[in-house]
């Protein structure tokens, strides 16, 4: 049986996860979703669905390590974002393809999804954290210093992003 957990929000300022949702509905499993969609005649778009399904199912696939999988279902996810026309959920999903491209080795593909992820909500600093992380890897130190201090000046408490610009600042200096 699956568990989930519902959360239900009202109107445009129910945010959670970087989504803004348009309808009073949710971040849960689809199929309860649905069913509480159905039950309450509440006006969610099949993309909507869709984009659910694929995020759950490519973090599922991410926290399991399987990356080429979580890529893909974060690509559908992207797709079904884009229909819906929800920037922000466009952004995180780009945010969490690069998160995967990166696991499995795909440093150039992980910096494009980063640089469309900060195209696309530029005010979300965990954007520019992966991009930072991606240029890192890509040895591109002084991009990656830019990148993170960006995401800095959006979150300047946010030890993740510090420590990723450390390591980026310590590497830039022993390659000069």
């Amino acid at each position: 049986m699956e568990q989930t957990s519902l959360l239900l929000l009202q109107g445009e300022a129910g945010r959670r996860d970087g989504y803004t949702l348009r309808s009073p509905l949710l971040l849960a499993g689809s199929a309860s979703a649905r069913l509480i969609a159905a039950f309450m005649n509440l006006p969610v778009s099949v993309h909507w669905f869709a984009l659910i399904d694929q995020r759950e199912a490519g973090n599922r696939a991410f926290k399991a390590g399987h990356n080429i999988k979580a890529s893909g279902l974060y690509a559908q996810g992207i797709a079904a974002a884009e229909l819906e026309g929800d920037k922000a959920a466009v952004a995180v999903m780009h945010s969490n393809r690069s998160a995967a491209c990166l696991g499995m080795g795909a440093v150039e593909e992980a910096a494009r999804e980063a640089r469309l992820c900060t195209q696309q909500n530029a005010a979300w600093s965990k954007g520019y954290a992966r991009l930072g992380e991606a240029l890192l890897a890509l040895g591109q130190w002084d991009n990656a210093v830019d990148a993170l201090k960006d995401g800095l000046e959006l979150d300047p408490h946010n030890a993740a992003i510090q420590d990723t610009l450390q390591r980026a600042v310590t590497s830039s200096s022993r390659h000069q």
